[in-house]
């Protein structure tokens, strides 16, 4: 199972999408990434850290971003040219993988998610 989260709209506050983040972790904890577009051009950080990728979320929010936190289930995870958001043609591509039907709470608790993640306070 992943998770995806992304955001499009005007710049705002980093604090939501940092917090919406965080609770899609219970979907994968073993690598993060994140991808976001401004008048620069195509921005990723990715890594197996989720507060490190966090404190990299630009501040103003940008008006696109989208982040992605993964399950291994091929590839390795520590490898980041196997993590997403994967870089194709000047874009940034996540997707979503295998799905856990339990609630939030039983998939916490069945991935120890608050102690995999190291970033309980945002």
């Amino acid at each position: 199972m992943c998770g995806v989260v992304a955001y499009s709209g005007p710049a705002g506050d980093r604090g939501v999408f940092q917090r919406l983040c965080y609770q899609s972790c219970v979907r994968g904890v073993h690598s993060f990434g994140i991808a976001w577009h401004d008048r620069h051009g195509l921005h990723v950080h990715k890594g197996t850290n989720f507060a490190e990728v966090m404190a990299a979320v630009p501040q103003p929010l940008p008006c696109k971003i989208v982040f992605h936190n993964r399950y291994c289930t091929s590839g390795d995870w520590t490898d980041n040219t196997n993590n997403q958001p994967l870089l194709a043609h000047g874009g940034a591509l996540a997707f979503n993988g295998t799905m856990d039907m339990g609630t939030k709470e039983e998939m916490e608790r069945r991935y120890e998610l608050l102690s995999n993640l190291g970033a309980r306070n945002l």
